[in-house]
């Protein structure tokens, strides 16, 4: 398994992003790295802090889907109906056994 850990922005609502604050502190989404927006793959993403803007968060690509290749640097772009909710700064990635 792979831990990444980063810092999670919302996406701000007048660029499209959601209109409501995310009231849970996980959620599971597809994500793409960087600009390559046709590689995607489903992350869970854990830390969250319903009400705020951004937070520190742990991630991981779900079981089942690719496990792209994130590295520390790399933006991840959160989506949902087609369109970007959020993005975490990679900070750090962790490979466990």
């Amino acid at each position: 398994m792979t831990s990444i850990a980063g810092m999670l922005q919302w996406i701000p609502v007048e660029e499209h992003g959601p209109t409501a604050p995310f009231p849970h502190e996980y959620i599971c989404a597809f994500a793409y790295i960087g600009s390559d927006a046709r590689t995607e793959s489903a992350i869970l993403v854990e830390g969250l802090e319903p009400g705020k803007n951004e937070c520190v968060v742990r991630a991981r690509w779900v079981d089942g889907y690719p496990k792209l290749a994130a590295r520390p640097g790399d933006v991840l772009t959160l989506i949902a109906a087609h369109r970007p909710i959020a993005t975490i700064a990679v900070d750090s990635v962790e490979h466990i056994a």
